[in-house]
C-alpha cells in the first residue's frame, strides 16, 4: 500500500488530467444520447446483446448466438475473442444501451491513457514524457476511427504498449533486471481483444528479436526468458484455442487474402487534414514521420522510428503487396491495421522530441496546455462524428419492427435508446456470416438460414422457437415420420436433444443440423458443448492471473 501511496502522490497531476481528458473527448459525442451505427458496429453490437442476455439469464459463458444473428447459432464467440466485451453487457443490463456503450468507450480509453503513460514511464523513466505519450497514442485519428466500430482492433490498442515494453525488458533491459511476464500479459491481453492483432504484434516482435540478435544483445538469459514469457502466454490464453481446435473446420473465416489496401496519397491527405478515418496518424505524427530521423540521437529510438516508418510502409500501397497477395501475410485483409503500431512507435518518437519543449518549463503548466490542445485535437478530429450524431434525422433512423424478411442494416445510421434494439432485426453487414460452416456460404443457404426456414422432407414449415443461453428450442408438429432439416449451423460440439433424449444428427447441405423424427409432436433441443478441458483451461488463466496479481502485490510491498 506504500508504494501505491507513493505512485499516486508523484503521478497524480498526470493521472487527474488524463482521466479530465477522457471525460472531455467522449462527453461531446455522449450528451448527444445518440450513436452512429458503422460498418463493424452492429456485428458487436449484437455480440454484447448476446452476451447481456445471457448474463441477465445467469450465464458467464457465451459461445453460440441464439437471440441475436437471427437466431442461426452461429458459433461467432467461439473464434472471436469476446472477454471485454463484458463490462458492456454488464453496463446495458442496468442502464439503456446509449450509456452503456459511451460508459464502456470511456473506460476503455481511460484505461488506454493509464497503460500508455504507465508503460513509457516504465521505459523512460520520464513522467513528462509519458503524459505527452499517452495524449498523442490515445488521441490519434485511426484509433478515434477505431472506437467507431471497429472492437476487435479498438480493445488491442489498449494493451500494445505493454506487448512492446515487454520485449524491451526481455532484450534490452539490464541482466538484473528482465521482467519477463510484462510480453505475456501484453500478449495475452491483445488476444482477448483481438487474434489478428496477436500476428501483426509477433511480425514486429520478429523484426526486433533479429535486430538485438545482430547487435549481439542476446545471451542464454534472455533467449530463457523469452521462452518462460511464450509458456506463460500459452497458459494465459490457451481456453482460447481449444474452440479452433475443436470446431475450427470447414468454417468460413472473414480474412480471404488482402481486400483493401491503402493508397500512400489518401495516408498522405488523410493525417495532413486530421480526418478521422482507417488511413490517418494525424498531422503530429505525419510531422514526426517525416523529421523525426533528424532530430533523434539514441539508438534505441532510431529503431522505433524505423519500425514506425515500416509500418506506414505496410499500412499503404509503398509496400509491394501483389507480391505477397498469397503470402500469409495476406491474412491480415486489411493493410491499415499495421497504423495501430505507426500510432504506438511515431508516438513514442513523437514523445522524445516534443519533450525537448518540456526542459526548463514549469511542469504544471505547460501539462495544462498540452490537455488543452489535446482536447481541442482530438474534439476537432471528431467534429464530424459530433455534427452527424446532432444532426441525423429522427425520420431517417431504422425502424425494422421484425427479423423477417432478412433486409441488410443501412451501411451508416443513427440510432438513440428507443430504436436501438432494431439493430437486431437487421442483417449485420460485416459479420453475419462469418464463422458459417462452409457449406452454409452460399447466397441461397444463408437467404434461408436468415429467413429461419425450417424444411419437412425439403419442404418450408411452421414451427415455434424458443431461445436460450447456448442453445434454441424448436417445436413442430408432424404428421408423419420426416427428414427434417433446422436453421441451426452445425459445428463440431453441437448437441441435439429430441423430447429430452440425445439425438444422433447430420449436417445437411446448407451447414444446418438435419435429424429424422417421429410422426407427431417433437421438441428439438440445439446447443453447443465445447470439451471439458475448456473449462479447465479458463480455471487454470484465472489462477494464473491471480498468481500474477498476487506477485505483483507483493514486489509493491517490498
Amino acid at each position: 500500500m506504500k508504494q501505491i501511496k507513493i505512485y499516486l502522490k508523484e503521478n497524480s497531476i498526470f493521472l487527474l488530467l488524463l482521466l479530465i481528458i477522457s471525460i472531455a473527448v467522449v462527453l461531446p459525442l455522449w450528451i448527444t444520447h445518440r450513436i452512429i451505427v458503422f460498418s463493424d458496429f452492429s456485428f458487436h453490437a449484437s455480440r454484447v446483446e448476446e452476451i447481456a442476455n445471457n448474463l441477465a439469464n445467469g450465464n458467464i459463458f457465451t459461445f453460440i448466438a441464439t437471440k441475436t444473428f437471427h437466431h442461426s447459432g452461429v458459433a461467432t464467440f467461439l473464434f472471436y475473442p469476446s472477454i471485454f466485451l463484458y463490462p458492456w453487457a454488464f453496463f446495458s443490463i442496468f442502464t439503456n444501451p446509449i450509456n452503456a456503450f459511451y460508459l464502456w468507450y470511456l473506460l476503455v480509453t481511460i484505461f488506454t491513457f493509464w497503460i500508455a503513460y504507465q508503460c513509457m514511464l516504465s521505459f523512460s523513466n520520464n513522467k513528462n514524457q509519458s503524459f505527452i505519450f499517452s495524449l498523442l497514442y490515445t488521441l490519434v485519428p485511426y484509433r478515434l476511427y477505431l472506437g467507431t466500430s471497429v472492437f476487435g482492433e479498438f480493445l488491442a490498442f489498449t494493451f500494445l504498449p505493454i506487448v512492446f515494453l515487454g520485449v524491451y525488458k526481455i532484450l534490452f533491459e539490464k541482466d538484473g533486471n528482465i521482467q519477463w511476464w510484462i510480453l505475456s500479459i501484453g500478449l495475452s491481453l491483445v488476444g482477448y481483444s483481438h487474434l489478428l492483432s496477436v500476428f501483426l504484434s509477433i511480425q514486429f516482435l520478429i523484426i526486433i528479436f533479429i535486430f538485438a540478435l545482430f547487435t549481439k544483445k542476446i545471451n542464454k538469459k534472455r533467449l530463457l526468458s523469452l521462452l518462460k514469457s511464450a509458456a506463460l502466454t500459452l497458459v494465459l490464453v490457451f481456453f482460447e484455442i481449444i474452440p479452433f481446435l475443436q470446431s475450427f473446420k470447414n468454417i468460413y473465416s472473414p480474412n480471404q487474402g488482402l481486400a483493401f489496401t491503402t493508397k500512400a496519397q489518401d495516408f498522405v491527405v488523410s493525417s495532413f487534414t486530421n480526418l478521422e478515418g482507417n488511413s490517418s496518424i494525424g498531422f503530429i505524427l505525419l510531422v514526426v514521420l517525416f523529421v523525426g530521423y533528424f532530430l533523434l540521437r539514441d539508438w534505441t529510438y532510431k529503431l522505433i522510428y524505423f519500425l514506425g516508418i515500416l509500418s506506414c510502409a505496410l499500412a499503404t500501397s509503398i509496400f509491394p503487396w501483389r507480391i505477397f497477395a498469397s503470402s500469409p501475410l495476406s491474412v491480415i485483409q486489411l493493410t491499415f491495421r499495421y497504423l495501430s503500431y505507426a500510432s504506438l512507435f511515431l508516438s513514442a518518437v513523437g514523445s522524445k522530441i516534443l519533450i525537448k519543449l518540456w526542459i526548463n518549463s514549469k511542469t504544471k503548466s505547460l501539462a495544462a496546455l498540452f490537455s488543452l490542445f489535446a482536447i481541442f485535437f482530438a474534439l476537432l478530429v471528431s467534429k464530424p462524428n459530433i455534427v452527424n450524431l446532432r444532426n441525423f434525422s429522427s425520420q431517417d433512423m431504422i425502424s425494422k419492427k421484425s427479423i423477417h424478411p432478412v433486409k441488410t442494416i443501412p451501411l451508416t445510421t443513427v440510432v438513440d435508446k428507443k430504436n436501438y434494439k432494431r439493430i437486431f432485426n437487421y442483417s449485420v453487414i460485416y459479420g453475419e456470416h462469418d464463422y458459417y460452416p462452409n457449406q452454409a456460404v452460399s447466397r441461397k443457404s444463408i437467404k434461408s438460414i436468415l429467413n429461419n426456414k425450417l424444411l419437412v422432407n425439403g419442404e418450408n414449415t411452421n414451427y415455434k422457437l424458443h431461445t436460450y443461453p447456448n442453445y434454441l428450442l424448436y417445436t413442430i408438429e408432424l404428421k408423419k415420420n420426416s427428414s427434417v432439416d433446422l436453421p441451426a449451423l452445425s459445428y463440431n460440439g453441437t448437441f441435439v436433444k429430441v423430447n429430452g433424449a440425445i439425438k444422433h444428427y447430420k449436417t445437411s447441405n446448407r451447414g444446418t443440423v438435419k435429424i429424422n423424427l417421429r410422426k407427431g409432436q417433437n421438441q428439438i433441443k440445439i446447443g453447443y458443448r465445447p470439451w471439458i478441458v475448456y473449462y479447465i483451461a479458463v480455471m487454470v488463466a484465472v489462477i494464473t492471473w491471480l498468481g500474477l496479481l498476487y506477485s505483483f502485490i507483493i514486489r509493491m510491498q517490498s
